[in-house]
């Protein structure tokens, strides 16, 4: 996967790493965990697999120095060397006291992030407890203060996030309001305007995200007429089109909502469409018992040509939806990985070469959540934020799968399949001339 390699890549890939166990821990937002610890840069380091470098327990030279005599040849300055907190704070092999008055010693210094780190290390010993919570509050007051600037500067969508990952601390639950106000707000604006020049599409995608806000509705149903004619008449590349229904806005009273679908090739009389957005979030294979899992034998693919295709499509619509071949495409970087074998199915994911080929760009494959799916942990409803969606491609383990991240950045060794915040963007191909 050639995109794999950028640097940008190589950062969320590193920042993924920790990724499975906030997703199994918890169902709340994957974006944004429930306890934050902000981003400082921490004074000791790590090596590439997350385990503390031997740069970490270096001695560090201090800037103490010493005079004796008048002259600087034979008696002059003398260099002191001193050991780094971090070093001991850190150190197995220390015990739990060395330990405890080196993270003491941290705190004091201002490194309230090592600090914190190093009291959660000590467990119960003595009063880590409570020390790493005196530690965590001048990061959380750094991080309320960095939101406050986001906040001043017009920033609103990333003040938003600062202050809902913050939770409950100071009014942040108030101030997270009134950013998503401003953001509403804004986004009505820039929708009207595109509406305004005719970019359907795009004004169409703000339009779905902000629900019952002023004329937003009025506006979406206008947006998806204009497109779904465009798309009866001559579906190219990149239309939208409405197929299929299935619940979207979290209100089960008025029914399901149209699927909307995005042309992603044609070929003469036949389409193929991918989700605009992602539709439900569900594991990727959900039967624990198996030791290997590829798309010809995960649950995902059962549900997608079962339940899914069954109850979202009348039988006029699933006559148009093609049977295809579904090539079983290995990890490029873990070829050993078995892919399994290639199958025959109606609706499908794609596979990391595919999501290659189809989006140009990283941007390209960032994708929202309908306000259902959001309500399951991606953001909130009303406010959904880019989330992570399978790909059928095998990861660096046999029960492991692919996936996009939340910034549209392909996984190179992907996730455990039973993993559950994860959302879906079926694909499928459309027979026109049916």
């Amino acid at each position: 996967m050639k995109r794999e390699m950028d640097g940008k890549r190589k950062r969320l890939l590193a920042a993924a790493i920790g990724i499975p166990a906030i997703l199994i821990v918890t169902a709340a937002a994957i974006l944004i965990p429930t306890v934050v610890i902000p981003a400082v840069k921490s004074q000791f380091s790590f090596d590439d697999a997350g385990e503390r470098s031997a740069s970490g327990r270096a001695v560090e030279t201090a800037a103490t120095t010493e005079t004796q005599g008048d002259d600087r040849d034979g008696t002059g300055q003398v260099t002191v060397e001193t050991e780094d907190p971090a070093a001991v704070a850190f150190d197995p092999e220390a015990s739990d006291e060395e330990r405890y008055n080196a993270a003491l010693a941290l705190y004091e210094a201002g490194r309230y992030q090592d600090a914190l780190f190093a009291f959660l290390e000590l467990g119960d010993y003595r009063d880590s407890a409570e020390q790493a919570e005196i530690a965590r509050e001048p990061l959380l007051a750094q991080s309320y203060d960095e939101a406050v600037a986001l906040y001043e500067a017009g920033r609103y969508e990333e003040a938003y996030r600062a202050f809902r990952g913050l939770g409950g601390y100071r009014d942040c639950v108030e101030q997270a309001a009134r950013c998503n106000g401003r953001l509403k707000a804004a986004r009505y604006d820039e929708a009207t305007s595109l509406f305004e020049v005719g970019r359907y599409q795009e004004a169409l995608k703000l339009f779905w995200l902000l629900g019952g806000y002023k004329e937003s509705e009025d506006y979406a149903e206008k947006c998806r007429d204009i497109l779904f004619d465009d798309c009866l008449t001559d579906p190219q590349v990149g239309n939208v089109l409405w197929f299929g229904t299935f619940q979207q806005d979290q209100d089960w009273d008025n029914g399901t909502e149209p699927i909307a679908w995005v042309v992603l090739e044609r070929e003469e009389d036949r389409i193929l469409v991918i989700s605009q957005f992602v539709l439900v979030l569900k594991a990727y294979n959900s039967d624990e018992e198996r030791s290997e899992v590829t798309w010809e034998t995960c649950t995902l693919r059962e549900y997608l040509n079962g339940d899914f295709v069954d109850t979202a499509f009348s039988s006029g619509e699933r006559s148009m939806i093609q049977a295809v071949t579904v090539n079983a495409e290995p990890n490029q970087i873990y070829p050993a990985v078995s892919a399994g074998n290639d199958t025959q199915d109606r609706v499908f994911l794609l596979s990391a070469e595919e999501a290659e080929q189809y989006f140009p760009d990283d941007y390209a494959l960032q994708c929202l959540p309908t306000r259902y799916a959001a309500g399951f942990g991606m953001g909130s409803p009303d406010n959904p934020e880019p989330c992570f969606w399978w790909l059928r491609t095998p990861g660096r383990e046999p029960t492991y799968a692919l996936f996009i991240d939340g910034y549209g950045g392909i996984s190179g060794s992907g996730i455990g399949s039973e993993v559950e915040n994860i959302g879906v963007r079926p694909a499928m191909w459309i027979d026109l001339g049916s």
